[in-house]
């Protein structure tokens, strides 16, 4: 009696491992981003880089937000250009920092690169005038051509030019 317990548990063991099949090899999905470049303005960034991935991925996508915890990041979603993954960021405040995450994501699941860059947009400033001529100048009366080469970052809301009158 005693033995045949051991044998009926053998004989369970035995069965049970002829029942157990061999796990399918399952892929860790690995994300690399190469060649990053951020180009900000003054209120939005042009990004561009190379993404590399070890399994497909049908959509990419770029959070920007002030904070590294991402709270209420700007999403923008990435278009495939000659290889590259290119987005514009649009609406940032200017003179200020952001960070940068992205993310890729199929039919089954999202990743995110666990890489985090931040780029600065610019400050405004004065903005930039050229003198183009001057021409049929009288006594009180001279007509004066210019351009706004620069606006510094902001919009141009008055222009004018300024004569300094100097006697002698």
């Amino acid at each position: 009696m005693r033995y045949c317990k051991y044998i009926l548990l053998t004989i369970s063991v035995v069965l049970g491992l002829f029942a157990c099949q061999k796990d399918e090899d399952v892929t860790i999905a690995q994300l690399n981003i190469k060649n990053e470049v951020i180009t900000p303005s003054y209120t939005s960034a042009d990004i561009e880089c190379w993404i590399e991935c070890n399994v497909k991925f049908n959509q990419a996508k770029v959070e920007c937000a002030l904070t590294q915890d991402f709270q209420s990041p700007i999403v923008v979603a990435m278009e495939q250009s000659k290889g590259k993954y290119v987005a514009q960021v649009v609406d940032l405040q200017y003179d200020t920092t952001y960070y940068v995450r992205y993310i890729i994501s199929n039919r089954m699941s999202a990743m995110t690169y666990d890489k985090i860059n931040s780029f600065k947009t610019l400050k405004p400033s004065v903005p930039t005038v050229q003198l183009d001529s001057v021409a049929n100048i009288w006594d009180v009366t001279a007509n004066a051509c210019a351009q706004i080469i620069k606006d510094g970052g902001l919009p141009v809301t008055e222009w004018g030019i300024c004569l300094k009158v100097s006697t002698g």
